[in-house]
């Protein structure tokens, strides 16, 4: 696919890259931008620069551009940021590679339970609760949930018909994914 006409910018497309390159300098002479978005422009910048050289369509990060790959090239700026190795080998952000689910977890059952204590009416009745029965109803509740790490979320823990709880699949969880017993 590395020579496919796909892949291959138009006369049309090279006018609007070299438009688009006008305008990021344009944007990269304000100084009064904060910092994060000034790299986000440069590294915009060495994309486009690099697509209208090349007339191909991707990343300078690719395999096809070594010196950027290699920190060599700095096209006229200094201390251009590369993207990660992760990033490079398509290491997605929710990857456990890249973040410790068990903090992750922690973190949902902490707003988990924040969602029941900081209720101040009945959800069904309307009628005002206290924080008392908030804790005592996220107690009894609290056990039929689990964190899923595939989703990063809060899930119900899967029940038979019976609504008993799938002993098997809970034994499969870790210790973090259930409910803290405080």
């Amino acid at each position: 696919m590395k020579s496919s006409p796909l892949n291959e910018l138009s006369s049309q497309d090279i006018k609007r890259k070299q438009k688009k390159l006008m305008k990021i300098q344009e944007k990269l002479s304000d100084t009064d931008m904060n910092s994060r978005k000034q790299k986000r422009l440069k590294e915009r910048k060495h994309k486009t620069i690099y697509q209208i050289a090349t007339k191909d369509r991707g990343r300078p990060t690719s395999l096809k551009n070594k010196e950027w790959l290699a920190g060599e090239h700095q096209m006229g700026e200094k201390n251009l940021s590369k993207k990660s190795a992760l990033n490079m080998l398509g290491v997605q952000p929710k990857s456990p590679l890249n973040q410790n689910d068990s903090i992750a977890s922690v973190k949902a059952w902490d707003k988990f339970k924040s969602g029941y204590m900081n209720r101040t009416t009945h959800p069904a009745t309307g009628k005002p609760i206290d924080s008392t029965y908030n804790q005592k109803e996220y107690d009894m509740e609290k056990n039929e949930f689990y964190y899923d790490t595939n989703k990063s979320k809060m899930r119900l823990i899967p029940t038979d018909d019976g609504e008993v709880q799938d002993e098997d699949f809970k034994s499969k969880l870790k210790k973090w994914q259930l409910p803290p017993q405080k």
